[in-house]
């Protein structure tokens, strides 16, 4: 930190203050890379040798993959919309799967949580879904959007205020 003072300080011309300023810049946002990329106390050294393609830590692999997402899946299209509703889907399940398997806590009626992790994921699904519905229905895709407004709307409002079951 001395030399980043005595540099920043330093006497001379504008022109050759502000090359040093964007050298030690330069030289800043090096270091703030490699310690994202290595993890820190290892600037500069790679602790696992992995062949190519082969990320030597999880973070690598969420980087690539949220910088490719970007670019490679990041304009709205009807088949980009799928490929990310798929994803979204087993993600959501896989990560409730590894919470249940993470999970400490068994519940009161000794059931293990990991046994049950797909009534889980079917609630909070339905729940989310429901109050979406009745509160933000224009945020639904329209599909879904019709299907609940039919389910739970128009077979309820017919003119004899029966509920109608047929098809």
């Amino acid at each position: 930190f001395k030399a980043t003072s005595r540099l920043l300080n330093a006497q001379g011309n504008s022109c050759s203050t502000l090359a040093m300023k964007k050298s030690l810049l330069q030289s800043i946002g090096r270091r703030l890379i490699l310690l994202i990329v290595d993890g820190p106390g290892s600037v500069g050294q790679r602790l696992v040798s992995r062949p190519p393609g082969i990320p030597d830590r999880s973070h690598h692999a969420f980087i690539a993959g949220s910088v490719a997402g970007y670019l490679v899946w990041g304009k709205e299209s009807a088949i980009n919309t799928q490929v990310l509703l798929y994803l979204v889907s087993r993600v959501t399940v896989a990560s409730i799967k590894l919470a249940a398997s993470q999970s400490k806590v068994l519940p009161r009626d000794g059931t293990n949580p990991r046994d049950n992790y797909y009534a889980v994921a079917a609630s909070v699904t339905w729940g989310l879904v429901m109050i979406l519905f009745e509160e933000y229905p224009d945020v639904l895709q329209s599909s879904l959007a019709r299907s609940m407004y039919e389910i739970y709307r128009y077979s309820f409002s017919t003119s004899t205020n029966e509920h109608t079951t047929e098809r």
